[in-house]
């Protein structure tokens, strides 16, 4: 058995509140067949070497961030479950082939030092070819989204419920505004993070520049301040008028920060 493996198993069997959380959750429903299997499996996937910010933690305040606006949605049982498994597939990028990340790659998952550890390790010459093969995935919301269709109809839940737990796992994926109340719901929760107090803000981004670790710093500067400046230019950054009264102002003060430091 794996160490990864043996520590999930720990998890289970000492009924954390995640674990109470999930079963409690899979009661409700009337899930059938082995949620616990299930929750393993889910574990497993969030806890992927080089999750810093996706990871079960996200996903445990993005339900805390529900319960507040629980009685607010038209489906809360579906919604409840697209926000268990939103990012359980993520792979945010993917390094060239043609160099050898092998020996670079444990120190990524432990240590800040390995941004100076890949910049000093890329020669001048080959950045321009590093950086046209690195890969930027677009379907890890799909694939989250196909995962989690399939997981609802293996606990016997009946199609309806898996397809609409499908399209709120879709609804993360941010492009454009909703008609759909639950699926402005999950969006506004997935986002709750940019309204947080400052010091958590910036852990956050920390977090994801971690995951972003093998794109040079000046091309992630510029793809995340792009990422952050589409969000600031919304009318409206939150789509619900909770959203918008809890966390509009410092959501607002926390991207226009990130933004300038990233420039």
């Amino acid at each position: 058995m794996s160490l990864g493996q043996l520590l999930i198993n720990t998890l289970i069997q000492a009924e954390t509140p995640e674990v109470r959380r999930w079963s409690d959750f899979c009661e409700r429903i009337g899930a059938e067949d082995n949620y616990y299997r299930h929750f393993s499996d889910i574990v497993h996937m969030y806890s992927e070497p080089g999750r810093f910010y996706h990871d079960l933690d996200h996903v445990m305040h993005c339900l805390d961030e529900f319960e507040e606006v629980r009685q607010t949605a038209d489906y809360p049982h579906e919604l409840e479950m697209a926000l268990w498994l939103h990012d359980v597939i993520y792979v945010p990028v993917i390094g060239p082939k043609k160099f050898n990340l092998s020996k670079l790659l444990p120190h990524f998952m432990i240590s800040d030092e390995s941004a100076r550890q890949l910049a000093s390790s890329i020669k001048p010459k080959d950045m321009a070819g590093w950086l046209e093969d690195l890969t930027f995935p677009k379907d890890n919301e799909e694939r989250s989204a196909d995962f989690a269709y399939d997981i609802a109809l293996k606990m016997n839940l009946p199609a309806t419920f898996a397809q609409l737990v499908h399209d709120y796992v879709m609804a993360t994926t941010h492009r454009g505004l909703s008609d759909i109340n639950d699926h402005r719901l999950i969006a506004d929760i997935d986002l709750a993070i940019l309204g947080q107090p400052v010091d958590v803000f910036d852990r956050y981004e920390e977090n994801i520049r971690k995951e972003y670790i093998i794109v040079p710093i000046q091309a992630y500067k510029k793809g995340r301040s792009d990422v952050l400046q589409g969000f600031l230019d919304r009318e409206n950054i939150y789509q619900t008028e909770y959203f918008r009264e809890k966390y509009k102002e410092q959501a607002r003060d926390n991207l226009e920060r990130s933004i300038n430091k990233l420039r």
